[in-house]
């Protein structure tokens, strides 16, 4: 990896001319066969493939003569892994990753907030919230956490103030640092193509939730006095992810799926609600109570190693359509080979809001 002498930000046009003179070098790398070249403001990544054997001072050479001045201090040389744009590329394994001592501050920054009695400026608070974003590129199973550390960035009326982080912030850092603590700091270059086990969910305001893995299928009704609605405290999009939750804890709890697989650890899941495909793929909703429950689906990915892919299919395709009106002889009638009545524990967020339907 090479990278181009500074020039002089304060020096408006000649900043501009500089940017310009470093797209046409990339130009001439190209004509010149070096076609693999990439720029970010003044930092070349190079790309050198195992059947070239060109090297850094070629590649330097060939403007060095017309007085482009390469830093050698700041020159990395080829091998499988590099820094660039603040993480490390690993083309060996195809994967990106946080640079580990970047890593271990951002883990001792949050055990720093997590201090009893803590007080922090608005420049702090920025700081914090800024890296999280950043952490959460190669982590994003910590998105949904980061609304309150935005809001408390927000909340300053003085530059000059010290703020306690309230409890939400101090909660969802808590949250943070444990998913911190289970997750690989790599992720895929590319997105591995998702393991398709026949898994699929539903939910209806009216009746309850209907789920299944494989050729098992689970159905929960709404508890008695419990409503889910566009007036009410909750809403289809959180039933949705709802389903989600239950989808998963029903799969690790027969066995299905588990960090273990010889088969992988990317899952595809069909969904007929193209928002919540969305926030699952994403890792992240306006609603805060999808986000809560879209926290338990993230920390039980990071407990077991597992990855999933959310897909929209129409309602007319969603198996699990029926199951969530509770019209269970409809289903069985449908889709025979689907014959394995299962059930899973509720987990104690869901406890009063759902109940098993039994046949």
């Amino acid at each position: 990896m090479l990278t181009a002498s500074n020039y002089r930000p304060e020096l408006l046009l000649l900043s501009f001319i500089s940017l310009q003179t470093l797209d046409m070098l990339v130009a001439i790398y190209a004509k010149a066969g070096f076609e693999r070249v990439q720029k970010w403001v003044d930092d070349f990544l190079v790309i050198r493939l195992p059947d070239e054997f060109w090297t850094e001072e070629d590649f330097m050479t060939l403007t060095g003569h017309c007085g482009v001045p390469w830093s050698l201090e700041k020159l990395r040389h080829f091998a499988p892994t590099q820094h660039y744009i603040r993480f490390d590329w690993n083309l060996s394994a195809k994967t990106v990753s946080l640079p580990a001592d970047k890593l271990q501050k951002t883990k001792e920054l949050i055990a720093s907030w997590l201090l009893g009695r803590a007080s922090f400026m608005a420049k702090e608070a920025a700081s914090l919230h800024g890296k999280l974003i950043h952490v959460g590129c190669i982590f994003p199973l910590i998105r949904p956490f980061l609304r309150s550390a935005a809001i408390f960035a927000a909340s300053f009326w003085s530059h000059r103030a010290h703020l306690t982080p309230p409890t939400p912030l101090h909660m969802d850092l808590s949250w943070i640092q444990s998913l911190l603590h289970y997750l690989p700091n790599a992720i895929p270059i590319i997105d591995p193509t998702p393991l398709d086990i026949g898994w699929c969910g539903d939910a209806s305001t009216s009746f309850g939730i209907g789920v299944i893995v494989g050729n098992n299928w689970s159905v929960w009704r709404w508890a008695p006095g419990f409503w889910v609605g566009p007036n009410c405290p909750f809403d289809i999009g959180w039933a949705e992810a709802v389903a989600v939750e239950l989808e998963m804890r029903l799969a690790l709890h027969l066995g299905i799926i588990s960090p273990s697989a010889a088969h992988g650890n990317h899952y595809l899941i069909r969904s007929d609600n193209i928002g919540i495909v969305t926030v699952t793929n994403k890792g992240c909703s306006r609603s805060l109570k999808t986000n809560t429950i879209l926290k338990h689906v993230y920390q039980l990915q990071a407990e077991n190693q597992v990855h999933l892919q959310a897909i929209y299919v129409p309602t007319c395709s969603n198996i699990a359509d029926a199951l969530s009106w509770g019209d269970i002889a409809t289903f069985i009638a449908g889709f025979p080979g689907i014959s394995n009545p299962a059930s899973v524990p509720l987990p104690p967020h869901l406890g009063d809001k759902l109940i098993p339907f039994l046949l």
